[in-house]
């Protein structure tokens, strides 16, 4: 045979057996698995508000914010009266923080214009997060502001039905938005108004003149 012809002759069984061995190879190897968008569901894996009761864990109150609801919070009060608290407290507005006075310094501090009176409620977000929200008391003449007073008619509004509290500057007092029915119920934490001040006000007690924040406010050293 023509060394030539020989040679095109090769090529040729070589580029067969090329393929042979690949096409062998992709027999051989095995299926990618297929993937479809809704063989995919992230809710399963997604951690619910409840998880302490898959968990067998028990949700421990620690903290408890002392402020009023944010504009965009739907919110219930405490039903239960005795779970409001009026008493005397000092309010440092730049600072943010508000401090438990006890009671045998509440005639000292009488003249001191931070000292004021509020009354503590226990209030629970839609995400089940509880503050406790002081709202000014009437003065020794009995007169209370629209925006004070106002907040006052959302927290009676409150013990019944999950509402909003928008201020408004063109009333010049809050807004009262009330969630349309049905709507869950408020489901509380176990806990007794005692403790629910004890959390809150955990560091910040006056219990003495000579209390730092006392003294920052005569001008103390």
């Amino acid at each position: 045979m023509d060394k030539t012809l020989a040679s095109v002759a090769d090529d040729h069984n070589d580029k067969d057996n090329t393929k042979k061995l690949a096409a062998e190879s992709q027999q051989r190897a095995a299926p990618l698995p297929s993937f479809r968008p809704t063989d995919f569901n992230i809710a399963e894996f997604r951690l619910g508000q409840n998880f302490v009761d898959h968990v067998g864990g028990e949700k421990l109150l620690t903290t408890i914010p002392i402020h009023k609801p944010s504009r965009e919070a739907w919110f219930r009060t405490h039903p239960d009266e005795t779970y409001r608290l009026p008493t005397p407290v000092i309010e440092l507005k730049e600072q943010g923080e508000t401090y438990l006075v006890s009671q045998n310094l509440w005639q000292d501090l009488s003249g001191e214009p931070t000292f004021v009176a509020k009354l503590l409620i226990p209030t629970l977000t839609r995400q089940s997060d509880l503050l406790l929200w002081p709202i000014r008391l009437p003065g020794a003449d009995g007169r209370l502001d629209d925006w004070n007073q106002s907040a006052m008619e959302a927290a009676n509004v409150a013990s019944q039905k999950w509402v909003r509290m928008c201020a408004k500057r063109s009333l010049g007092a809050y807004e009262i938005i009330v969630a349309p029915d049905p709507q869950p119920e408020a489901i509380w934490p176990k806990v007794a108004m005692e403790e629910i001040v004890r959390i809150a006000f955990k560091n910040r007690i006056i219990a003495s003149l000579d209390h730092p924040v006392i003294r920052q406010l005569r001008g103390q050293p």
